[in-house]
């Protein structure tokens, strides 16, 4: 081999490293870029399954004190219906398109079930002017509650985080509650369907 060839081949191998070196500078950035992209939605998804627990839980509380109340006669006070919205989802709206179609659906009907919550709760205790709420109120909030801890359990199934088989008998819960008003649910809303036909 003559120096020609060898400077040559030393030239041809150099421009390979070079060009091997710049491809490495574009590719682990983007990867690391990735990598930060991927720990910041687990961690949002981690912080909303929290959020969504905590409220499921007061949600599951609620019901099953409005659906005691409901059967014994009892008087409550209607705004320990009125719940909190959720914060976080709130917080990340402007981004919740980083999140999955089901994780999406399942926290605007959560969120909006919450929202509803509130509402009927608020314009009860408007309309009783402290007065405790009457069977057909109690039963309003039963189906609310009932509803808001079906939401919650898909909610919690739809974001994924680790341990989240830990949750499993809570969700379980919030499911049994979510079936409970589901008969009762779809009750009111033939007749609400009847109604509007006639």
């Amino acid at each position: 081999m003559d120096w020609s060839t060898i400077a040559a081949l030393a030239q041809a191998f150099t421009a390979v490293v070079a060009l091997a070196i710049a491809v490495a500078a574009i590719i682990l950035p983007a990867r690391q870029q990735r990598k930060r992209e991927q720990a910041e939605i687990d961690a949002v998804r981690l912080a909303l399954h929290t959020e969504v627990a905590m409220i499921g839980k007061q949600c599951l509380e609620e019901y099953r004190a409005w659906t005691a109340a409901l059967e014994s006669g009892a008087g409550k006070d209607v705004r320990t219906a009125m719940l909190p919205p959720l914060t976080i989802y709130n917080a990340i709206a402007s981004s919740i398109g980083r999140l999955t179609r089901d994780e999406i659906v399942s926290l605007i009907g959560f969120s909006s079930t919450l929202a509803d919550i509130s509402t009927v709760a608020a314009r009860i205790d408007r309309d009783r002017k402290g007065v405790p709420p009457v069977p057909d109120d109690k039963k309003a909030l039963v189906v609310l509650f009932s509803h808001a801890c079906r939401l919650a359990a898909e909610c919690m199934r739809a974001l994924p985080v680790p341990g989240a088989d830990l949750d499993r008998t809570f969700i379980n819960e919030l499911d049994e509650a979510g079936n409970h008003g589901r008969q009762e649910r779809e009750r009111l809303l033939g007749a609400a369907a009847i109604n509007r036909q006639t």
